[in-house]
């Protein structure tokens, strides 16, 4: 198991337009202060007589703080792949229960209450909520503290936790020093790279001697590991040295098993044949014959069948696909495509999309109806949702009117709608319920923040139908725009605990230095990317239309690539290739040590934030697709 991280990518499938949500978060593991002493609890009440049976949870609230219904716990546990759960909790006079069933190897629990809405209700004053399994008894203390610390450190990308490297670092040194044999096991690994992010200069050394000691232990995953310091200290010759080391060491390893993957996406054709006849080659070779690994390769021909339009063999591959919630997101991200996520396109074969959004929402509904005993009830919701939002969007475009806002009436009664959900709804309704009906959504929704020129432009037009006086229009545009700024403020100031900007300077692919606050007197756009981003890429386009847009006009966009592992020169290199091959004329800034970025709290890209004329930031969007939202705020800016 390979313990050093650079990059955990949690990856969600386009949730419609919003959507394109891939969400990548960037850090090295890392783990905070083991301390017990928590506002409220959460702990074991029984233990069950054997690892089969369920266990009983009990949460006690601190006694000040105020619990909405219904309330749900999330939990952390368990090696990599990571177990992540949520499950709702039951009152029983002033405490709320919960059951799980847990395998033996498991004495750690991390968690967080939430709302209905994934909301942080309780997260122990942003330490998390660690709960101690009296399981694996012959554990050693000092081992189960250092899984504790393990497992607290995904919990920081997981939960919304503060916790400075600092800490981190003294929170290792303090067990080592306590128990300085667990320095031989492979998790101290992560305290170096923790250790190189407060004192890189320092630690350098370090890690290269650690390194050298991993490869003549010779393992896989000590290989595994020395590669990844020496990519992370960008030694790219040592790096691949290692590489093709483990490569003719390990033939069946995890390298290989890499290596095969990467030829299989290199495919410029997939084909039912090509894609079999590497299947039984991997099984050869590998000897895996998991369900798992099969999924994955009749993903492919899944996906090419819905492209092509042929549902025999799509129908056929999709029986045999054990992951029926993937066949939903495969269809309805196609349903989606083919309506092209907006309102104003007509869409184009409109038959096979609702074809496909149909199945999407049958199988999901399916599921949220037969749940498995360990399934998120929540995270169903929200892909039944999902997928309910995309169909009601193919009926409209069909204009299937009422049935179309039966669909998104659901969502909304659930108010799980976002911003582009709320403008879908606000255009069915119009042809489903009339003006009147309409008219009265909208102004609640701009009157509670919500940010949209869309509605704003439509509710214009329907006061122009019902010939309600102008200024009563303008009335609500100005309170609309004074709550968005006011929503925005409040979130942003959340984030970093002011909304000036925070000042930086970096080099260009030029080695000339920019320095932010010299911008001051213009809007300033910075987007934080990175080479290996897909999210990103597809977003230049837009982000290119808009470079256009306001070159003659008072706005700098400064592209701010980071989260690299190339050297220097290489990372160079390729990006001006990059840039040239597709016309970009991007100021492109280079956040080497990934400073700025963590400055930004940037934890997914592409993100792009958006600076006043003054200095303030007055605007963070995640996310591809943001092209509409960024030009709306920066006409209103300027």
């Amino acid at each position: 198991m390979i313990l050093l991280w650079n990059l955990i990518f949690f990856e969600s499938y386009p949730l419609k337009k919003r959507k394109m949500r891939k969400f990548i978060i960037l850090a090295f593991l890392c783990t905070l202060q083991i301390a017990y002493a928590q506002n409220g609890k959460i702990y074991v009440k029984n233990t069950g007589n054997n690892s089969v049976e369920k266990k009983l949870f009990v949460y006690e609230p601190p006694k000040s703080l105020s619990i909405p219904e219904p309330l749900f716990v999330t939990l952390l546990y368990g090696e990599l792949p990571i177990k992540f759960i949520s499950l709702p909790l039951q009152k029983t006079g002033l405490q709320y229960e919960f059951r799980l069933k847990l395998p033996d190897s498991i004495h750690v629990l991390y968690a967080e209450i939430q709302d209905k809405k994934n909301k942080v209700i309780d997260n122990n004053a942003e330490k998390g909520y660690v709960v101690l399994v009296n399981q694996n008894k012959n554990l050693t203390t000092e081992k189960k503290s250092l899984e504790a610390l393990k497992l607290k450190c995904i919990a920081l990308y997981a939960f919304p936790l503060k916790i400075k490297n600092e800490e981190l670092v003294q929170s290792f040194e303090d067990l080592y020093k306590a128990y300085p044999s667990l320095k031989d096991d492979k998790s101290y690994v992560i305290y170096l790279n923790i250790k190189s992010r407060v004192d890189p200069d320092k630690t350098k050394p370090e890690l290269l001697a650690y390194a050298q000691q991993l490869e003549k232990k010779g393992s896989e995953n000590n290989l595994a590991d020395a590669s990844n310091i020496y990519r992370n200290l960008k030694m790219t010759e040592q790096y691949e040295q290692i590489e093709k080391t483990s490569l003719a060491k390990f033939p069946a390893g995890g390298i290989a098993k890499r290596m095969f993957w990467k030829s299989i996406y290199a495919l410029p054709v997939i084909t039912e044949n090509a894609l079999l006849d590497s299947m039984h080659q991997f099984i050869k070779i590998f000897g895996d014959t998991t369900a798992e690994t099969k999924n994955q390769f009749y993903y492919f021909l899944i996906r090419k069948y819905i492209k092509d339009k042929d549902t025999t063999n799509l129908n056929k591959y999709a029986s045999l696909f054990k992951n029926k919630d993937g066949i939903a997101s495969l269809s309805n991200n196609y349903a989606w495509e083919l309506v092209d996520g907006s309102l104003e396109s007509p869409g184009k074969d409109l038959d096979y999309a609702a074809y496909l959004s149909h199945k999407a929402v049958t199988i999901s509904k399916d599921h949220l109806m037969h749940p498995s005993e360990d399934d998120d009830i929540r995270r169903l919701q929200g892909e039944y949702n999902n997928n309910s939002d995309t169909y009601a969007l193919v009926l409209y475009k069909q204009k299937i009117y009422n049935q179309a806002f039966e669909y998104e009436d659901a969502i909304q009664k659930q108010d799980e709608l976002d911003n582009g959900g709320k403008e879908r709804y606000a255009a069915i309704a119009e042809k489903a319920k009339g003006l009147e009906f309409t008219r009265k959504y909208i102004e609640i929704q701009l009157l509670a923040g919500a940010d949209s020129k869309t509605l704003l432009i439509q509710l214009q037009r329907i006061y122009q139908q019902l010939h309600v006086p102008e200024n009563t229009f303008e009335k609500l545009k100005e309170e609309s725009a004074r709550l968005v700024e006011q929503k925005n403020n409040e979130k942003i100031s959340k984030i970093y605990g002011s909304t000036n900007e925070i000042d930086f300077t970096l080099n260009t692919l030029d080695s000339a230095k920019v320095t932010l606050s010299d911008y001051k007197g213009q809007v300033v756009v910075l987007d934080f990317w990175a080479t290996w981003c897909g999210p990103c890429k597809a977003s230049f386009p837009g982000m290119q239309q808009l470079v256009n847009k306001y070159k003659e006009k008072n706005v700098k966009f400064l592209f701010v690539d980071a989260f690299e592992n190339d050297k220097e020169n290489v990372l160079r290199g390729n990006i001006r290739q990059f840039l040239n091959d597709n016309k970009y004329s991007f100021n492109v800034l280079l956040d080497l040590t990934n400073n700025t970025s963590q400055n930004y709290k940037i934890n997914s890209i592409p993100s792009k934030i958006i600076i006043d004329k003054n200095g303030k930031i007055v605007h963070l969007v995640v996310g591809s697709g943001a092209e509409e939202q960024l030009s709306y705020i920066i006409d209103g800016l300027l």
